[in-house]
């Protein structure tokens, strides 16, 4: 009875894209690792001459004193989010407790349903409080930020747990080297996004002090990988790159100049309903202010998902 159960597990987990609950993240990672680099999907980037590098040295050789991952993590989100506000996406950080937003795998806990970021349009997450300095910790933002006019932003994706998957970048990030440990974690964070069947493909990103992993997400699967260092020219250029916008989000961009949370109001298996505020005299504005609610003076957006 116990290989039969063993079994069907180990059958479940494969229908799913899921891994086996029985291997740890060390094995999950290395696995995949593995896999990716039989198949020759497991690149290095290495300079470009001409473009641009994410960070500075000042800027890796400043994270050498920072304490904790939590501090790495909020000094890294600070330097991200001006680059991904160049493409018209956010930086998030999704980590609160209680706020577990990935679906979760038959009720398993074995997994955990809350990444670091979430690297989206800035309609398709929803904002929750800057978590409150307690228990002796320090109020990172305040210190690390000191007089940048950058807000770190707190949230989760918005909307269904199942919606929206494909219009997201997910985030972990680490104080130390990453390893095999850490890639089988957001190996299980592929397999959480496509255990609901909506959306095929995925990204995630992975990172250090030193640098960063972008992974490429097929049914669960990792596809390919890309490893670059934060100081690497070209690396900017890479990251936006790597995070191509979908059709909803090119309709929508243009008209959100200010996002008034929550912005999904409504969606289902054909569309979505989403809170903008129009650029008057766009060429879009007549089409992307109706309907509107005449009551509330709130105009809509009313587009299929392509």
């Amino acid at each position: 009875m116990k290989q039969e159960l063993k079994a069907s597990q180990e059958e479940l987990a494969k229908q799913n894209q899921l891994p086996n609950v029985t291997m740890s993240f060390e094995e999950i990672g290395n696995s995949a690792l593995k896999a990716l680099k039989n198949a020759k999907m497991y690149t290095t980037f290495t300079d470009q001459i001409g473009q641009t590098a994410l960070l500075t040295i000042d800027d890796v050789n400043a994270m050498g004193g920072l304490e904790n991952e939590y501090e790495s993590n909020c000094y890294l989100q600070c330097k991200l989010m001006p680059v991904f506000r160049e493409i018209g996406l956010c930086v998030v950080n999704s980590e609160r407790p209680g706020f577990e937003w990935l679906l979760p795998l038959s009720g398993n806990n074995h997994f955990d349903k809350r990444p670091d970021f979430v690297i989206c349009n800035p309609c398709f997450y929803d904002v929750y409080a800057k978590p409150s300095v307690e228990n002796g910790v320090l109020d990172v933002e305040q210190r690390l930020l000191g007089e940048s006019k950058e807000k770190l932003l707190y949230g989760v994706k918005a909307g269904h747990p199942s919606l929206f998957l494909d219009e997201i970048c997910v985030g972990e990030g680490r104080d130390k080297p990453w390893t095999d440990k850490d890639v089988g974690q957001v190996k299980t964070y592929a397999s959480l996004l496509a255990a609901n069947k909506s959306s095929a493909f995925h990204r995630i990103i992975l990172f250090d002090r030193e640098k960063f992993l972008l992974i490429s997400s097929l049914h669960g699967t990792f596809a390919s990988a890309v490893e670059c260092n934060w100081t690497t020219l070209g690396s900017k250029e890479l990251l936006n790159f790597f995070h191509v916008s979908s059709p909803l989000v090119k309709a929508v961009s243009p008209c959100i100049p200010e996002i008034n949370q929550p912005c999904i109001l409504g969606a289902g298996t054909t569309g979505v309903v989403i809170r903008v505020t129009p650029v008057v005299n766009s060429p879009t504005h007549q089409e992307l202010s109706k309907p509107c609610d005449v009551k509330k003076g709130l105009p809509f957006l009313s587009k299929p998902i392509l």
